[in-house]
């Protein structure tokens, strides 16, 4: 007889699971650590010496006890990448819904079961030997509820097939979906009919939209939510001409378009805030993945000794974001994966949206533009700031205001810091193991001019930049909104130097596109005429 051993074990933290409680000014620190346990598991069965092996594998939610779906890594001895026959792929794993049977050579294989940031990962090793076969379960565990907190997750740009949606989704623990399915470059609606409906329902409370759409050009990318039809788009992708800025004026007027810009990043970014169109940018976006990152054609070269792999990209969009809010401008945040596009799986970044009413596509959609997110592609972020969520505007009266934050954390790998960030710059950033030893109090952020904050904490991952950051809380003196004239300039030189690289053979395309940086131009100028801080 031979045996054949199954053996699951969950590690997070280097075996260690934290859920933090911050509270500015507390008299206490709660920190809850859970140690996961090994779980071995035997089974034996005979037929032929070195015959294959089959191992079927049931994966069920520890709460309800009832099947679930689960993103599942599986690897050989040599570390090649296992499928299961019939299941949807992503990058080197696969999806399956319950229940999987795999037959598999004799050997030891490893492996990597994941549901989505609120449940534990598991990961462990089993043993497969010659001719055995077994049954067995995997547990996911959840360890935050964001919905139970009134936080609804999503993710703005998916390129999936429609037919994978409503599993993915499961597997993923994701709430909504902008489904990406024309393009300047393809329109799975050239070929068969244009749905009468647009909103997908998985379950009771999991949705996604089929009419998303994506405008890649030499300077930009968009990608556009709410609508009902596709925009009738150029078909040169990687052209400057038509302008891209033209795609938003065949919208109906009667329609709810979200244009999102996919990174920040993106050589034409000057010239859609002077726009005015752009209802959310990307923070955390498709060139942001599970184990690295990658620039963009139409991306602004970064300086890649003040942004060095393999941070730079995230920390480079970052520091764009500050410098945008810093102009003056109040567009949210938000994050999309590009799956489908790159091998993330759905919502590995997510934007978690507060809907204020009961949540449906629509009051997402809505909590979206007001700025009430969190965004994430790893911890679970969810502060407040005098008691008020993100994106809410504090009208000072006085000489002075005082913002204390509060914030509930939990995370399933090692945290590099808690950081605050106000105006662009750290003002607060402090470890969580010198947070534990300071019983967790922390002192109020203090504005006397107007301004915004952000909270972040960043993990200590080396292969690729996560985080969680806030959307931010703004601050107004006097009906004065904040206008830098250093971050103004930033623009200013960018859109200069963006408008110099065009250079198209037909004069007439070339003066139809130069109106848009010329307006683009005016636009800085006057803004950079009304700043008020350096």
């Amino acid at each position: 007889m031979f045996d054949c051993l199954l053996r699951f074990a969950e590690f997070c933290l280097g075996g260690c699971h934290r859920q933090v409680q911050i509270h500015s000014r507390s008299q206490y620190a709660m920190v809850g650590c859970s140690v996961f346990t090994f779980i071995s598991m035997f089974a034996t069965s005979l037929t032929a010496h070195g015959a294959r092996g089959s191992l079927e594998l049931r994966a069920i939610d520890s709460k309800s006890q009832e099947p679930t779906a689960i993103y599942l890594v599986l690897r050989n001895s040599k570390g090649r990448p296992i499928f299961a026959p019939q299941q949807p792929r992503i990058g080197d794993g696969f999806v399956f819904d319950g229940q999987v049977v795999l037959d598999l050579n004799p050997g030891t294989y490893t492996f990597e079961a994941d549901r989505g940031p609120e449940y534990r990962q598991l990961t462990g090793h089993f043993v497969i030997k010659s001719g055995a076969t077994d049954n067995q379960e995997i547990n996911m565990q959840r360890f935050v509820d964001m919905s139970l907190e009134g936080w609804w997750s999503g993710d703005l740009h998916v390129e999936r097939p429609l037919r994978e949606l409503p599993l993915l989704m499961l597997a993923s623990d994701l709430h909504f979906a902008n489904v990406v399915t024309w393009s300047n470059q393809k329109n799975v609606w050239e070929r068969k009919p244009r749905p009468k409906v647009i909103t997908e329902k998985v379950g009771r409370h999991r949705f996604y939209q089929v009419m998303g759409g994506r405008e890649l050009r030499a300077g930009s990318e968009m990608v556009f939510g709410r609508l009902q039809q596709p925009l009738q788009l150029d078909g040169n992708q990687m052209g400057e001409y038509p302008a891209p800025f033209e795609s938003l004026r065949q919208v109906p007027k009667q329609e709810q378009l979200h244009a999102h810009l996919n990174r920040m990043d993106c050589r034409d970014l000057p010239v859609w805030l002077a726009s005015g169109k752009v209802d959310s940018v990307g923070l955390l976006h498709p060139g942001l993945l599970p184990n690295g990152s990658v620039d963009a054609p139409f991306s602004q070269q970064r300086d890649r000794v003040l942004f060095p792999e393999p941070h730079g990209v995230g920390r480079w969009s970052q520091q764009i974001y500050f410098r945008l809010l810093n102009a003056g401008f109040k567009i949210p945040p938000a994050a999309g994966s590009g799956a489908g596009m790159n091998a993330s799986p759905l919502g590995y970044n997510r934007v978690y949206v507060h809907c204020e009413q009961p949540f449906t596509p629509q009051s997402w959609w809505d909590g979206l533009r007001a700025g009430r997110v969190l965004l994430t592609n790893g911890p679970l972020l969810r502060p407040r700031a005098n008691g008020r969520l993100p994106g809410h505007v504090f009208w000072a009266t006085g000489e002075r205001l005082e913002l204390e934050i509060e914030a509930k954390l939990g995370t399933r790998e090692k945290i590099d810091y808690f950081e605050v960030i106000k105006n662009g710059r750290s003002e607060m950033q402090v470890r969580l193991e010198d947070w534990v030893s300071h019983e967790g109090r922390l002192p109020p952020v203090i504005f006397e001019q107007s301004g915004w904050m952000m909270i972040r904490v960043v993990t200590r991952n080396q292969q690729t930049y996560r985080c969680a950051c806030s959307g931010p809380f703004y601050v107004n003196f006097q009906d004065q909104p904040r206008i830098s004239r250093q971050s103004c300039q930033f623009f200013v030189d960018w859109l200069y130097a963006r408008a110099r690289e065009i250079r198209l053979e037909d004069r007439q395309q070339q003066s139809e596109l130069m109106r848009y940086y010329r307006a683009a131009r005016n636009f800085w100028e006057k803004r950079l005429a009304k700043a008020n801080v350096d």
